[in-house]
């Protein structure tokens, strides 16, 4: 027979699924005497095959002059590992300054820098 048989060909399948992170509520209440946050938590949309980490920063940002601010700034990184869908940010500190009638305070918190 004059049949010749070449070299295999790969195939690549692209993962093209998008996983979304989101905190679980989009406000958290704390008092000022609670002395911490408690029970943020943060979510994935679907399951990963590998592990992600991203950073979460925030803090009081500008707040109006009748505030002491009690809650510090939030820098700190989230570790998802394969099989997770949720875990919980670590707590941080908050003041109770002991200033009545101020006007409550708000801070922003939000993903960057995903590996």
């Amino acid at each position: 027979q004059n049949v010749r048989l070449e070299n295999p060909t790969r195939i690549t399948i692209i993962d093209d699924d998008v996983v979304t992170v989101s905190f679980g509520s989009d406000m958290y209440t704390f008092s000022e005497g609670a002395g911490q946050s408690s029970g943020i938590m943060i979510f994935l949309s679907t399951s990963i095959a590998k592990s992600l980490c991203f950073t979460i920063t925030g803090g009081p940002g500008t707040q109006l002059p009748t505030v002491n601010i009690s809650g510090s700034n939030v820098n700190t990184t989230v570790i998802f590992q394969p099989g997770d869908i949720s875990v919980t940010l670590p707590v941080f500190a908050i003041t109770d300054d002991i200033t009545a009638l101020e006007t409550d305070e708000v801070y922003q918190l939000s993903f960057s820098s995903s590996t």
